[in-house]
This record gives structure tokens, sequence and C-alpha cells, in this order.
């Protein structure tokens, strides 16, 4: 299973591309709606590092109520 750390990574976060998202959101949609010890959702981390915009749209569409 994914882990809600691979979405937060820092590695992972800054060019990464929508198709990855998809790719990783078909695996484990859950895993958007999982807070880490801070509060935090993969989209604050996607917001926090200037991801894509295709990608902050990914994750607010497999999890509306994060908006």
């Amino acid at each position: 299973m994914v882990s809600h750390a691979l979405f937060s990574h820092p590695n992972f976060r800054l060019d990464t591309q929508v198709d990855v998202i998809d790719v990783l959101l078909s695996i484990a949609v859950d895993t958007v709606q999982w807070p880490d010890s801070f509060g935090w959702l993969p989209i604050h981390y996607a917001c926090a590092s200037g991801s894509h915009s295709e990608v902050i749209k990914a994750l607010a569409e497999a999890y509306p109520e994060s908006k």
C-alpha cells in the first residue's frame, strides 16, 4: 500500500507530474484523506511546495473536502 509519507516526501513534491499523482491515486486514493502529525493533508504539501496546478486539482478532486 502507498504510504501517506510518499505524498509528503521532499523529493516527491517539487516537480511531480500529474500522471504520477494519478497513478498513486488509482492505487491508494484514501491516502489523500490522511493527515500527518501536523494535521496536513497531501494537498497542503502540494500547495506549500508550489506544485503544478494540475497536481493540486487532482488532489482536490480526489478529496473535495480538503478544499
